[in-house]
């Protein structure tokens, strides 16, 4: 995988990625990272063929081309797209802007698990410097206590190295379907707290369920390394669950 060969390049702290040329003009026009794309995950690529190029975000990726110009694409597109062949494939390159809608790129995802399509290769262990980190299932809790006497209910994130690094940190949320939509049943927090590590598992995040209904839960994982004094950042979902657990 060939780095692109770029001038005009913009980083966004903290990532420490670099955007450049005609992606970094489109990315700084919906908003950098305040967008949907969120922060840049990846260096420029050079695609297959020298056709065109790209660069990842945690959110999806912007493509670029000289016939059609750089739109971003999100991770669920990706999904249909790779069937296709990716930009050698009949589709070609992407010729207008795909603009998801705040949740709706979570609720397109996990939608798309339930109707039976596969989700995104990105979407289980992936890899962020010298780590990787996958999300685990769902389940339920059996050492958190039984909550409010109807179980607890979560997923345990895991970092590992193949180096030590300075700290590693999971921001995690678990979400339920309902109806349309998925509304956050929690969110939490955790970080190693002396380093260097080289690996972690996330224990802290626990819903205390407040009945007995069948409920199909998700999630998704944003994970944070800190190596050579580089940040890089990563974001993995389980597979959705449906437990017996009332939100």
């Amino acid at each position: 995988m060939a780095l692109a060969l770029t001038s005009n390049c913009q980083t966004y702290w903290p990532s420490p990625h670099a955007v450049c040329g005609a992606i970094r003009d489109k990315y700084n026009a919906m908003g950098g990272p305040g967008s949907w794309l969120s922060f840049p995950n990846s260096p420029e690529y050079q695609n297959p063929g020298n056709t065109g190029a790209r660069s990842e975000f945690l959110n999806g990726s912007i493509y670029w081309s000289a016939a059609t110009g750089a739109h971003p694409v999100t991770l669920l597109f990706m999904t249909k797209w790779q069937q296709h062949g990716w930009e050698a494939g009949s589709l070609g390159y992407p010729a207008t802007d795909e603009i998801p809608n705040g949740d709706n790129i979570a609720i397109a995802y996990f939608d798309a698990i339930e109707n039976g399509q596969p989700a995104p290769a990105a979407r289980g262990t992936v890899s962020y410097g010298p780590c990787k980190i996958e999300p685990r299932y769902i389940h339920w809790r059996t050492r958190s206590g039984t909550g409010m006497g109807y179980g607890v209910a979560g997923f345990k994130p895991y970092t590992w190295c193949d180096v030590a690094v300075e700290s590693i940190k999971h921001e995690s949320d678990l979400r339920y379907k309902y109806w349309t939509t998925w509304p956050r049943a929690i969110s939490a927090t955790e970080q190693t707290t002396m380093g260097p590590v080289i690996s972690f598992e996330q224990k802290n995040l626990s819903f205390h369920c407040t009945g007995k209904v069948m409920t199909r839960f998700g999630g998704r994982t944003m994970g944070t390394i800190i190596y050579g004094g580089k940040t890089y950042y990563a974001a993995v979902y389980p597979p959705t669950k449906e437990l017996d657990c009332e939100v």
